[in-house]
Parts: structure tokens; C-alpha cells; sequence
């Protein structure tokens, strides 16, 4: 009997790694445009115009994740988890994943300001750290997925060429 499959086919990956690095790249250039550039005018200090199209974008990138998500745990996450081949990097990406939509959910609606910094400064330490987890937990999977006996391309020409 085979073991059930739990890698992602070619179009679930590009719509999941595209999809994390518009999310980590719109949070971080926030994070740049929050602390970095702001302008000073006759009003104090203002966001530059951009910081809230990076806030949108990010906004509606953590969307598809979720969604994403949503698609990956019936036969991606339950299944690996049962195997338990990849449990630790596998469980520390989802906790993460999960970490992240909730420091988001209350960083949408938390009022006290206090608690909304300490919920922000969360919420960004573990997104930018995001990318390096489901590298790890990638990488890993690649080492111990067994390796296939495909022909390369030179094992398919004939022992001898006919002239």
C-alpha cells in the first residue's frame, strides 16, 4: 500500500509562496514606511502616501493565506500529521501562521494603545520571520521525502548510436 501524498502540486505552491511574499513584502515595506519615512509638515509627522496601500495590500494577501490554509489542512496538514515525518517544523509554520492572523485580528481591533504596540511589535517579529519557517519546514520535507528512480535525460538514449 502507498502512503497517501502530502506534497503540494505546482499550482498550490506558486499561489502559496506568491502569495507569502506579498504578504511579507508589503508588511515589511510598512514596517519601512511606518519607521523610516515619514515627512515632516506643518502638522507634525505624516505617513507617506504609500503606507497605506502596503496596509491594504497586506490586508487582502493575509486573506488569501487564510484561505490557503484553509485548503491545506484537510489532506496537507492532517495527513503529514499523521505521518509525522515533518510534526515540528510543520506544527511550528501552522502556530505561526495562526500566531499571525490572531496578533492581526487584534491589531484590527484592540483599542488600548499600550496593548496595541506590544500586539503590533509581535505581530511583525514573528511575519518577518514568517518566510524562514516554511523555508525550514520545505527544505526539510525535501530530505525526507524518499527520492524516485526517474530516468535522467541521459539514461534514455540508446547504448549505441546508429550512424
Amino acid at each position: 500500500m502507498t502512503r497517501p501524498k502530502t506534497a503540494l502540486g505546482p499550482w498550490h505552491k506558486r499561489v502559496l509562496y506568491g502569495s507569502t511574499a506579498l504578504v511579507w513584502l508589503s508588511g515589511a515595506l510598512w514596517l519601512v514606511d511606518k519607521h523610516f519615512r515619514q515627512v515632516q509638515t506643518d502638522f507634525g509627522l505624516q505617513a507617506p502616501p504609500t503606507q497605506a496601500l502596503w496596509l491594504d495590500i497586506h490586508g487582502a494577501a493575509a486573506m488569501l493565506i487564510l484561505g490557503l490554509l484553509g485548503s491545506l489542512l484537510p489532506e496537507h496538514v492532517r495527513l503529514g500529521w499523521k505521518r509525522r515525518d515533518q510534526r515540528p517544523s510543520g506544527g511550528l509554520s501552522l502556530a505561526v501562521l495562526v500566531f499571525l492572523a490572531l496578533t492581526g485580528w487584534g491589531l484590527y481591533y484592540v483599542g488600548d494603545q499600550g496593548l496595541r504596540a506590544k500586539v503590533s511589535l509581535a505581530h511583525w517579529a514573528a511575519g518577518l520571520g514568517l518566510p524562514a519557517f516554511i523555508a525550514l519546514h520545505v527544505r526539510l520535507a525535501g530530505r525526507s521525502r524518499p527520492k524516485t528512480s526517474r530516468p535522467r535525460p541521459l539514461d534514455r538514449l540508446p547504448d549505441k548510436i546508429v550512424k
